[in-house]
């Protein structure tokens, strides 16, 4: 199968050559150098935890990919208390969050809240934006013990957003599963296309499990003129799309197409033709509070902008079967 994905890549490569991105969102300033550095589980947030129970056909698997603009909400306040209540009432497995500020303690807090309100232990792999401190990263938080972690810095994306991967292997049902969750770059199209490239050489030739789901915010769209992100097609099943041709897809009213801001620009992308992952639904949720004392500041020109959102971004909900 690595022989295979290997050959996708180069095809996908020269795909990548005649395709650009259009800019939709902004992102948060970094600085960044080429790096890639693979690190131990860290003990200290991995204590003894139970996994899921397994079901009968397979273990539950509920993925969430969200870019909670540094714990910002719609309503202008930044509380990331409002960020992990959110993520908490969705009851994940595993999250991949983008525009995290670590430097502001914003991950152990994540971690340290979701444990608090669900009961579970949960572990936490931050991975800045630049090997120094800098704006915002990407995060992922499971409630599986990690097996490795590891992380890649894109060689371009300096300044702009949160160029890097964050990547931890967990075992579910027996099965070892390979996580990744990105940010590409908001403002320039070749910028986005070298990192798109990056990123699947990364995942095709490092030596990661077969089975593998990546998340993200890759400020890109199906149907852009022109596009990128259907190169990932030959080497990615998009869950939400995959949803929609099963019927296995749900959003809200005033949001039917499932848009994360103005357009689908986040993701959960999955292992194509993989047997031993199942996708059982896709989902789009509503997370307005239209309770709130606090009006709406931050307007995206959609029809669902009035309730205040706890980001600017919705959640990406992909649910598996893991055999």
């Amino acid at each position: 199968m690595k022989q295979a994905l290997k050959q996708v890549f180069l095809w996908s490569v020269a795909l990548l050559g005649v395709m650009w991105l259009l800019p939709l969102s902004a992102s948060t300033s970094a600085s960044t150098q080429t790096a890639v550095a693979k690190t131990a589980p860290n003990t200290s947030d991995e204590t003894s935890a139970s996994a899921p129970t397994p079901l009968q056909w397979g273990t539950e698997l509920k993925v969430v990919s969200w870019n909670i603009q540094l714990g910002r909400g719609t309503d202008g306040r930044t509380d990331i208390y409002r960020t992990a209540d959110s993520l908490a009432r969705l009851n994940p497995d595993l999250i991949g969050l983008t525009e995290v500020q670590a430097y502001l303690g914003q991950d152990e807090d994540l971690r340290n809240l979701l444990t608090q309100m669900t009961g579970v232990t949960w572990y936490s792999h931050y991975v800045p934006g630049c090997p120094t401190i800098c704006g915002g990263g990407n995060q992922i938080l499971s409630k599986y013990p990690f097996v490795s972690t590891d992380r890649l810095y894109f060689t371009y994306g300096v300044g702009q957003g949160d160029p890097s991967v964050a990547q931890a292997t967990i075992n579910v049902n027996g099965r070892r599963v390979a996580f990744f969750t990105t940010h590409l770059d908001a403002e320039t199209a070749w910028v986005r296309w070298e990192q798109g490239v990056e990123l699947v050489n990364w995942l095709v030739t490092g030596g990661f499990p077969e089975t593998y789901i990546v998340a993200g915010d890759f400020n890109t769209y199906y149907g852009a003129s022109p596009a990128q992100i259907q190169a990932l097609d030959p080497i990615f099943h998009d869950a939400w799309r995959v949803a929609v041709a099963q019927g296995l897809q749900s959003s809200y009213p005033d949001n039917p197409d499932g848009r994360t801001r103005r357009a689908r620009i986040d993701y959960v992308f999955y292992t194509m033709y993989d047997p031993r992952l199942v996708l059982t639904r896709a989902q789009v949720p509503d997370s307005r509070d239209f309770y709130s004392p606090y009006p709406v500041v931050q307007f995206l020109g959609n029809p669902d902008d009035y309730g205040v959102r706890p980001s600017d971004h919705n959640q990406v909900v992909a649910t598996f079967q893991v055999w």
